[in-house]
């Protein structure tokens, strides 16, 4: 018989109502108790802190999502690939976890979530930091516009918001009865994204 995974059990119980209810409406206690615990302090036993809980969510769906991505940049030592090359690399995994059913639209509705939010700022966790994503923001900064340093750093943030603000849009139509072929949706979404990084950043006089 398979081991019970506590940890497991609980950042699926997490991903569920913050989901549902948003991040700052809900309580480590509540996550203990939607996870079946007893023990009402079972996720700050096991996480320390609601910040902790979300930063292993966030890993237990981005990682894998970089994993994809990075045989490709291993590839290309030389930077062949052009910057709609490597925004799909980007885009087509992220969309992708829509079909996850193992907490797939709970981590994307999350994510858009955390873009805006001042409590947890996606851009602000270790998913943003980790090698993978560096490389990969460092790839498509050299095939865009060039911008002072601190323009780059709002641009990074923009795309984020671009990428899966879009994507939790894209949930919502959908749960609405609105069809939108997903092909369509992720060109018009990498089409957009390239625009923005080749946006030339205005002279102010």
């Amino acid at each position: 018989m398979p081991r019970f995974d506590t940890r497991l059990a609980l950042m699926r119980a997490a991903e569920q109502l913050f989901a549902q209810q948003g991040v700052d409406r809900v309580s480590l206690r509540e996550i203990a108790i939607a996870a079946g615990q007893r023990n009402v302090s079972a996720a700050t036993y096991h996480f320390g802190s609601k910040r902790e809980l979300i930063e292993a969510i966030l890993e237990r769906h981005s990682i894998p999502v970089q994993d994809t991505w990075a045989p490709a940049l291993a590839a290309d030592p030389e930077h062949r690939l052009g910057l709609h090359e490597l925004l799909e690399l980007l885009v087509k995994p992220m969309v992708a976890k829509i079909d996850d059913a193992d907490g797939g639209r709970c981590f994307l509705e999350l994510s858009a979530e955390l873009v805006a939010s001042r409590s947890f700022p996606i851009m602000g966790m270790r998913v943003a930091t980790t090698p993978g994503t560096r490389e990969m923001a460092r790839r498509i900064a050299e095939h865009g516009a060039v911008v002072p340093p601190m323009i780059r750093v709002i641009r990074s943030t923009r795309l984020a918001g671009v990428l899966f603000g879009s994507i939790g849009d894209y949930l919502r139509l959908s749960n609405n009865g609105v069809e939108i072929p997903r092909e369509q949706f992720v060109s018009d979404l990498v089409h957009a994204l390239v625009g923005l990084a080749r946006a030339e950043a205005p002279r102010v006089t």
